[in-house]
């Protein structure tokens, strides 16, 4: 499944509510067993994120807290609304006071941490967060960034505050959906629940096999999970009274929550289908206590200490991803495994104090706190916030706060993929229809080449166009990010369902007399290897066999090949641009780190790096050159010597990213560019 390297890096939820409530009669008991189930689930989240290796699943932590969060705030509405005391100002000023403070001291702390540790390209995207966060709809900003030139996730310290976003989107929609439930569809609310839990369960699983972003941030794709939790308040799930099946079912329960932890991984397709199994795992350990007996797991996880940590696990997940991401960001692969244990320990210092001195004050502040005083902090904290935004993004990200050569390095250093030569088939935004729409070179030229390619040929086509006016050519622009140049994909499984476009358009054009030459252009040792840089996540990448480096291999030279020799077929000349070194750094924020710390000197990787990398894709380069009609061009043997591949030079990014080429990268390559023009021109 397509998943952003974002994704799994925060895959976690916060608890939102003051007390753990059952709904009994006329009063909510306080449930330690509730808050120890939230201990569960935020040590389960950071101790996948400290990447010590023990629990690969632990991401199932947002499901606990979801399924949590839907059955302790149904709980509450419907208990006042049956005791006709439910007031809408009094249920958000809960939550404001609950939500707010520790939230903004946060934001306010990663933005003075931000000033001092981020470059300005990446204090930007940090500024574009902050009131996302603030204002909850941070699950919307980060499903629309984390796209193919996403920033790794790992250091964007409010990427967490997605799942505020979900819960907060439910808080919004569920007083007046319970309170509908209650009253005018009392008669029919079991067969409109079980309707509307099976159709976000659907969409969950259809966006997970075709939308896999968009599933796993919004939240029609995740209601199912806090529904669960809303089928216990609402009582749609009898109270079993047997002392002994409860205690089977918490069993269960619990059982349910250890297999997903320790057996999911980030390749699981979530949400969708498997986020049952947490969801099943949480509403059985809640429902088996629901009668006036407590089950062993239960006791369990009533022990003080498991219930002080749930106590104060919403201050503790709100702390413990900023000091991980910081820390990422600042030392990268030489953050070791007892480093990121200690920022935990670090977080947990923080909570205690931030859940004593903020939020339990916030929570129980009276006169001269009133209604009104709350609702008029929570504006000020997001005007605070949208405020800090527009300085941070329209400041560029202040580059004034760095010594003058660095901010001017700053300043020189792109930072994203110059796309204006990426002409996307089959991609929303930029949606070409035929190849006309795509055309580059000299307008009055009758075009006589294609350009085929993913996102590394956008890197170098604006200047391709450029070179081909001047020398009175034109072509056609096909492809798109992500997407290898190949034909023969249909056969090769979903990721590549959105790259068919493409290959099409280039089959329908080799019966063109005009076009003579072919230019394929791609990242091909992600493609060969199937595998990620060292700079990505080893997730959302194009595989043509799953766990196979072999046979993966075998796959892409044979397409490759057939590729070639299908063009061939046409009449037409293949010209293949050989592979672009990789980097095991994002350049331009290394670069710029590099400059702030006081270092200077060449960005480089190890020659033998590439090497290792290029294994399943120079030896077919080479047997492709002996064909007849096929010319192969080596960006590598401009951009490395024997020893290194160079990131920067002169103090000049070559990249903006770990491994697309900026303009000044593309530059370096101008002599091999005009040499293919040239070939093409005859």
């Amino acid at each position: 499944m397509l998943r952003p390297k974002l994704y799994v890096a925060c895959l976690v939820g916060p608890p939102m509510t003051k007390r753990v409530w059952q709904h009994q009669g006329s009063a909510l008991a306080w449930r330690p067993d509730i808050d120890g189930l939230r201990a569960v689930a935020v040590l389960a989240v950071i101790i996948f994120h400290a990447k010590v290796g023990i629990m690969p699943g632990g991401f199932v932590g947002v499901d606990i807290f979801f399924v949590i969060s839907g059955y302790l705030i149904a709980s509450i509405i419907l208990k006042e609304e049956a005791e006709k005391k439910f007031n809408l100002a009094r249920f958000y000023e809960r939550r404001i006071r609950r939500i707010f403070p520790a939230l903004f001291l946060v934001i306010a702390a990663s933005a003075a941490a931000g000033a001092v540790l981020l470059a300005p390209a990446d204090y930007v995207l940090f500024g574009r967060s902050i009131i996302a966060a603030m204002a909850f709809f941070s699950n919307f900003h980060f499903s629309h960034q984390a796209g193919y030139f996403a920033p790794a996730a790992e250091t964007q310290p409010l990427l967490h505050t997605w799942s505020l976003g979900v819960e907060e989107q439910f808080y919004l929609v569920a007083p007046f959906a319970l309170l509908l439930f209650a009253r005018q569809l009392r008669p029919w609310r079991t067969p409109i629940f079980v309707a509307l839990f099976a159709a976000s369960l659907a969409v969950s699983m259809w966006g997970v096999a075709t939308q896999a972003r968009w599933a796993f941030y919004l939240p029609h794709s995740r209601a199912f999970e806090l529904m669960g939790g809303v089928a216990l308040a609402m009582g749609l799930v009898p109270v079993v009274q047997h002392r002994r099946i409860n205690e089977v079912l918490g069993t269960a329960g619990l059982a349910l929550i250890i297999f997903a932890v320790l057996f999911y991984s980030e390749r699981t397709p979530f949400p969708g289908f498997a986020a049952l199994v947490p969801v099943v795992g949480t509403m059985l350990l809640i429902h088996s206590s629901m009668n006036s007996g407590s089950t062993a797991t239960a006791r369990l996880l009533s022990q003080r200490p498991v219930v002080y940590v749930g106590k104060v696990s919403y201050s503790l997940y709100l702390w413990h991803w900023p000091l991980l991401a910081f820390a990422e960001y600042e030392f990268g692969a030489s953050l070791e495994v007892w480093h990121r244990v200690g920022l935990l320990i670090v977080a947990f210092g923080l909570s205690a104090l931030t859940y004593r001195f903020v939020e339990q004050p916030a929570r129980n502040a009276g006169p001269p706190v009133t209604r009104k005083v709350v609702f008029a902090g929570g504006l000020a904290a997001i005007l605070l916030c949208l405020g800090a935004r527009e300085l941070i993004v329209d400041g560029k990200g202040l580059p004034g706060r760095l010594a003058p050569e660095v901010a001017a390095l700053a300043r020189a250093t792109p930072t994203r993929v110059v796309s204006g030569g990426l002409c996307s088939f089959g991609e929303e935004g930029v949606r070409a229809r035929t190849a006309a729409d795509c055309a580059i070179g000299a307008p009055t030229a009758t075009p006589s080449f294609m350009l085929w390619g993913d996102s590394h040929k956008a890197t170098i086509a604006p200047l391709v166009a450029q070179l081909a006016t001047a020398a009175e050519l034109s072509g056609f622009n096909i492809g798109r990010g992500g997407c290898v140049p190949l034909f023969g994909l249909e056969g090769q499984g979903r990721q590549f369902r959105n790259c068919l476009a493409g290959p099409s358009e280039v089959e329908r054009l080799l019966h063109d007399p005009d076009i003579s030459d072919v230019v394929l252009i791609g990242r091909w040792g992600l493609y060969a290897e199937g595998t990620p840089s060292p700079n990505e996540r080893p997730t959302s990448l194009p595989r043509f066999v799953e766990n196979d480096q072999d046979a993966n291999r075998e796959t892409f030279g044979r397409l490759l090949v057939e590729t070639v020799e299908k063009i061939r077929a046409s009449g037409k000349r293949v010209i293949i641009v050989g592979p672009v070194p990789e980097l095991d750094v994002n350049l331009p924020a290394a670069f710029v780190k590099a400059a702030m710390k006081g270092r200077t000197g060449d960005i480089v990787n190890a020659r033998a790096d590439f090497d290792r990398r290029q294994l399943g894709v120079l030896p077919v380069l080479a047997e492709l050159e002996r064909m007849e009609g096929v010319s192969v061009f080596y960006p590598h043997l401009v951009l490395c010597d024997a020893e290194v591949c160079r990131g920067s030079e002169h103090q000049m990014a070559l990249y903006v990213d770990d491994d697309h080429l900026s303009p000044a990268g593309a530059r370096r390559l101008e002599p091999m560019l005009l040499s293919i023009l040239n070939l093409i021109k005859g």
